[in-house]
């Protein structure tokens, strides 16, 4: 009898921290920087590797007509959004580390708003204007965060309304502001750069393989086929070597053993941007009608691999039109 109480403790035991491991997401995610509109996620007990998100960053381009219907794009089909049931749950435990102090759960003000749950999810929004407000909704998983956007607003917008997403990088080169948000030495060109090599990280595709970007410190622009009519609407002249079919940007390791990356659907295009050691998508979250959630995925990848195991589990994230590369 005695034995058997012993296993029907050690059975329980293992139940339970089953169960709390399973509880326990991939990623914790916290608003690093209120005025920049910020995230950052890290690992659970790490300190000194994480990566920044920048949800709101420069003004939104806007035009009078849809310019494109991005159907040529890869896109997240059957995903949807997490449940956020009870905002009164608790967020993750800020890890204490040299950059962390200005780390928060909880953040509003009149135009923000931020909330990340000890269940992975973050919820984000922002007042663009009045009666308009961009949603973010953000979710660990084991390969990184994926991510939902979308505008409401009170009154229709008939065009298109392109935001920039930028990807935070940085290294420990980097000004000390920056790496309270960003921290990731191996995947920093500035870090790399430092040492006197000039060897660029940073991919697209093209032509159905890598691309490499030039490593210069100053932005580099590739456009889809909606960045081409963008540019034409806007009376400007585009070099075709810059056009990519979709917009994946990505950064692996000089050693090619760790490797990150972002997509998001309605792309217009990527760049790689210094002297901030991030890159950068533009997504169209336009046209809007009132009460309608017109939602766009995005994912941010980050994982131990290289730049070919990032593509593998890119592609069975978005389905491709049958025009694209195939694996």
């Amino acid at each position: 009898m005695q034995e058997i109480k012993y296993s029907i403790c050690a059975i329980t035991i293992m139940v339970f921290l089953g169960c709390t491991c399973q509880h326990q997401p991939p990623f914790e995610i916290f608003y690093s920087d209120a005025k920049r509109t910020c995230v950052t996620f890290v690992q659970h007990g790490e300190i000194d590797h994480y990566i920044g998100y920048r949800i709101v960053e420069h003004e939104p381009e806007i035009t009078d007509y849809p310019i494109s219907d991005y159907a040529e794009q890869p896109k997240r089909v059957d995903y949807p959004l997490p449940s956020i049931s009870d905002t009164t749950m608790p967020g993750p435990v800020i890890p204490k580390g040299t950059n962390t102090d200005e780390w928060m759960t909880r953040y509003q003000d009149e135009r923000r708003y931020f909330r990340s749950y000890y269940n992975g999810v973050a919820h984000f929004r922002y007042k663009e204007d009045e009666g308009l407000y961009r949603v973010v909704i953000l979710k660990a998983a084991a390969d990184g965060l994926d991510v939902w956007a979308w505008l409401e607003s009170e009154k229709e917008i008939s065009g298109s309304y392109i935001v920039q997403a930028c990807f935070r990088l940085s290294g420990t080169t980097n000004k000390e502001w920056r790496q309270s948000i960003a921290r990731i030495p191996e995947l920093s060109e500035f870090d790399l750069w430092a040492t006197g090599d000039t060897l660029s990280l940073t991919y697209v595709r093209k032509n159905n393989s890598w691309h490499k970007i030039e490593a210069k410190n100053e932005r580099i622009f590739y456009y889809t086929s909606a960045g081409v009519a963008l540019q034409q609407y806007q009376k400007i002249s585009i070099d075709e070597g810059k056009i990519i079919p979709y917009g994946l940007i990505i950064r692996e390791s000089g050693d090619r053993t760790s490797v990150a990356g972002m997509y998001w659907e309605r792309t217009t295009g990527v760049s790689n941007h210094h002297p901030a050691d991030c890159i950068h998508a533009y997504v169209d979250l336009g046209p809007v009608k009132p009460e309608v959630k017109n939602i766009v995925h995005g994912k941010l990848y980050w994982f131990k691999g290289n730049k070919d195991d990032l593509l593998r589990h890119w592609r069975s994230d978005f389905v491709q039109n049958k025009n694209f590369e195939k694996p």
